[in-house]
């Protein structure tokens, strides 16, 4: 079809305009509950059986559920632990406090567990927004991107002088959780029928997520471990990340630190600090 000679290819389209604004106002209605928004949006429908307000009211009644569901399959061990109608309650304020940012359900939920950490009926359980953050963090390493695990033999070439400045890249699957409870012995017991709830007395655990393949794979690690794991995180080199680990234990072993994360493939790549990184 030829090309309208009358219209200013440089201009937006009125009719497209027109469509986006209704969308962003629709959207504010939905998720937001504006009250103008759901007005304006609702004076736009074409009229029907259903009176406008009502038929926006319906749809907004879903998105909500389905929201509250895509939360219910983020943090099913939270949703165990509070029980689920309770759950819903709480996920329901949540999704009218913070509607979603993307058009992403699987991105949706990142700030649940602050948001727990609010909730005043969750305080009884001080446990349950670092179990949440423990869940979140397995969301997101499922959903990570791809990436081939550094071969030992990739740092062969590395002169011994040199090895303090290795500055590692860490697989985009890799995640730390550290909490004063034991969030990874929680999350394990309720994976059973019945769910359970830790011993006060249990002491805090700090869990390395990494996928591996199409399964997310969890440990607790010890603090040096973690320090020595949170400080490549951080993206600084290994000669900061032994200091770290040794702050946290004297006896900390690099060398086999060093084995065990090429071994589970917590690493991607790396390069000498100070170089430029592609």
């Amino acid at each position: 079809m030829p090309a309208d000679p009358g219209r200013d290819p440089s201009r937006p389209d009125a009719a497209a305009v027109g469509l986006a604004d209704v969308q962003r106002r629709m959207a504010r209605a939905v998720l937001t509950g504006d009250a103008a928004a759901a007005a304006e949006t609702a004076a736009a429908f074409r009229p029907g059986r259903i009176p406008a307000a009502a038929r926006l009211e319906i749809h907004r009644a879903n998105v909500a559920i389905s929201l509250v569901k895509a939360l219910e399959a983020a943090f099913p061990v939270v949703a165990r632990l509070m029980t689920p109608p309770f759950f819903r309650a709480t996920a329901r304020a949540f999704v009218e406090r913070h509607p979603p940012r993307r058009p992403q359900l699987s991105t949706y939920g990142d700030r649940f567990p602050a948001f727990l950490d609010q909730v005043g009926p969750a305080r009884p359980l001080p446990w349950l927004a670092d179990v949440a953050r423990l869940e979140w963090a397995r969301v997101e390493a499922l959903f990570a991107a791809d990436a081939s695990p550094l071969a030992p033999e990739a740092l062969a070439g590395v002169a011994e002088a040199e090895a303090p400045s290795i500055v590692f890249h860490p697989h985009p699957s890799l995640r730390l959780v550290a909490s004063p409870h034991p969030i990874q012995a929680i999350w394990a017991a309720n994976q059973a029928e019945r769910p359970a709830r830790p011993d006060r007395a249990a002491s805090g655990e700090t869990v390395l997520l990494l996928r591996r393949g199409a399964a997310v794979t969890a440990e607790v690690v010890s603090p040096a471990e973690a320090a020595f794991l949170s400080t490549i995180l951080d993206g600084r080199a290994l000669a900061e990340a032994s200091a770290a680990a040794e702050a946290a234990d004297p006896a900390h072993d690099l060398q086999r630190a060093l084995l065990a994360n090429l071994t589970r493939g917590s690493f991607v790549g790396w390069h000498l600090a100070g170089e430029p990184t592609a």
